[in-house]
C-alpha cells in the first residue's frame, strides 16, 4: 500500500549543532531512495508504510542522540478505505516515539517517578539508605535538595548519592547548586524562578546535562523551554507542607502548560498515592514527590505502589 506522509520535525537549537543535525536528517531522507519533496516547513515522503516509517524513526533518532528537542508532526494521505487502519498505525507510532524520545538529555520515562530528598524525614536513617530504598522501589530520577548543609558536607553527600544512582542507572539531579553539580559531574540541575536564570544555567552545565526548571505559568514555561530546559516542574498541584510558600495551581493551568510546551512536564506538590489518580488526563509526563516516599515507614514499598499508580495514569 503506497503511503504519502507529510513529515515535519522541528528541532530546537541553534548554531552549528542544529545545522549539522538538519543536514544529517536531509541526507537520511535522500539516501532512503524514497520519493520525497522538501518544503520550507515540512518534507513529504512517499512509499510503503514500513519504508517511510523507518526513515521517520531514523531521523528522530539522530536528533535525539544529538541532544536536540524535537516536535514531530505526521499526516498521512492514503487510498479510500484504509483510513482507520492508517490512523491506528499513526497513533501507535506517535505513542512509541513519545515514550522513547529524549527531551534533550533525558528520556521521558526517567521522569515517571521523580524523588526529591529531604533530611527532615531521616528518623535516624542515612540519606543514602533512604535513597537506595526508593531506587529499589522503582524511583526513576533522584534529586538532592539541601538548604542547610555546609558546602563540604553537601559535596560529600552528593558524591555518595551520585555513585549510588549510577549503580542503578538512574539520573541524579542537584537542586539549585549549579557549581556543585558541575563539580561532581551530576547528571543535571534543577532551578526555580528565584534561582539563577535558566539560560545562564544551561551555559554553565553545557549541552550534555539535564536542566529542569520550576514554573507556574504558561509564560514561565515557554521561557524556560526557550532557555534550554529539558523538563518543567509544575505545581504545587495539591496543598503541600514541603514548601511553605507554594501556591496551589489549578488543573486548567497545569493542562495549559502541558499543551503549550513540547518538553515534558512533571507535576509536583502535595502528591500522594491517594490523590495521584486525579492527575490523569492533564498531560503530565510524571510526578515529583518528597514526603510521599521519604516520610513513609516502608520507603521501598511506598515507592513501588506510587510508581504503579502513576504508570496507570500516564
Amino acid at each position: 500500500m503506497n503511503t504519502l506522509i507529510a513529515f515535519s520535525v522541528a528541532p530546537f537549537g541553534a548554531g552549528e549543532e542544529l545545522s549539522d543535525a538538519v543536514a544529517e536528517v536531509v541526507q537520511i531522507i535522500r539516501n532512503s531512495g524514497l520519493k520525497n519533496r522538501t518544503y520550507s516547513m515540512f518534507t513529504e515522503i512517499e512509499g510503503e508504510w514500513d519504508d517511510v516509517m523507518r526513515v521517520v524513526k531514523d531521523a528522530t533518532f539522530v536528533l535525539a542522540q544529538k541532544g536536540l528537542r524535537t516536535e514531530l508532526v505526521l499526516k498521512a494521505d492514503i487510498r479510500p478505505g484504509y483510513t482507520n487502519t492508517m490512523d491506528g498505525k499513526l497513533e501507535r507510532l506517535e505513542s512509541s516515539i513519545k515514550k522513547n524520545k529524549k527531551s534533550g538529555r533525558c528520556a521521558q520515562k526517567d521522569l515517571t517517578l521523580y524523588a526529591i530528598t529531604d533530611r527532615h524525614w531521616l528518623n535516624g536513617q542515612t540519606l543514602k539508605s533512604q535513597v537506595e530504598k526508593a531506587l529499589k522501589g522503582g524511583a526513576t530520577m533522584i534529586q538532592i535538595r539541601e538548604k542547610d548543609l555546609n558546602e563540604k558536607d553537601f559535596l560529600l553527600e552528593a558524591e555518595e548519592l551520585l555513585a549510588l544512582c549510577r549503580s542503578y542507572n538512574v539520573p541524579f539531579i542537584v537542586n539549585d547548586n549549579v557549581e556543585l553539580a558541575v563539580k561532581i559531574e551530576a547528571d543535571g540541575v534543577h532551578v526555580g524562578q528565584s534561582d539563577m536564570n535558566a539560560r545562564d544555567v544551561r551555559a554553565l552545565i553545557g549541552n550534555d546535562k539535564i536542566l529542569g526548571v520550576s514554573t507556574q505559568t504558561v509564560e514561565q514555561a515557554l521561557f524556560a523551554q526557550e532557555c534550554g530546559a529539558d523538563y518543567l516542574g509544575v505545581g504545587a498541584v495539591f496543598p503541600t507542607g514541603s514548601k511553605d510558600d507554594a501556591e496551589v495551581l489549578d488543573r486548567k493551568t497545569l493542562m495549559d502548560i502541558c499543551k503549550a510546551v513540547s518538553i515534558p512536564v512533571v507535576a509536583i506538590g502535595g502528591i500522594t498515592k491517594d490523590n495521584v489518580r486525579e492527575l490523569k488526563g492533564t498531560g503530565i509526563a510524571g510526578i515529583s514527590v518528597i514526603s510521599a516516599i521519604f516520610a513513609q515507614k516502608d520507603i521501598q514499598n511506598a515507592t513501588a505502589e506510587l510508581l504503579k499508580r502513576t504508570e496507570e495514569i500516564l
